[in-house]
């Protein structure tokens, strides 16, 4: 891996966030986590990042949010980062109509991670 990406995970369950957290680090990435979507917009809001990796439970209870939106306002010189869904069923359609986010399956691995990062490289390259 060439590239050293931001990560910031928004995830519930504090073992899972350490787990993911510990899996990226392994491979040299950056990576803050936080429990809450709150949390999660207070952070958006102060620093920039390459990846959101946000529970899907999380994300679909804040409706249609416009992240892209929200991001581009605190950070209106920088890219809007990768917003991925990290589930532990592959993603169905929600009940909102929402078009589908990239999603990676829970338990996380260093396999998981590795296609996590490949994944962000040849999307921001």
């Amino acid at each position: 891996m060439n590239y050293s990406f931001r990560f910031l995970v928004a995830e519930a369950s504090f073992p899972a966030r350490i787990i993911i957290r510990n899996q990226l680090m392994q491979l040299g990435q950056h990576v803050d986590i936080v429990p809450s979507i709150e949390d999660t917009l207070m952070q958006i809001t102060s620093k920039s990042y390459d990846m959101l990796l946000i529970d899907s439970y999380l994300y679909y209870s804040q409706g249609d949010y416009d992240w892209t939106a929200l991001i581009k306002k605190h950070h209106p010189f920088t890219t809007a980062p990768v917003i991925a869904l990290i589930c532990e069923h592959p993603p169905i359609k929600n009940e909102m109509g929402s078009p589908h986010l990239c999603s990676f399956r829970k338990p996380f691995s260093e396999e998981k991670a590795i296609i996590i990062i490949h994944y962000l490289e040849s999307t921001l390259s």
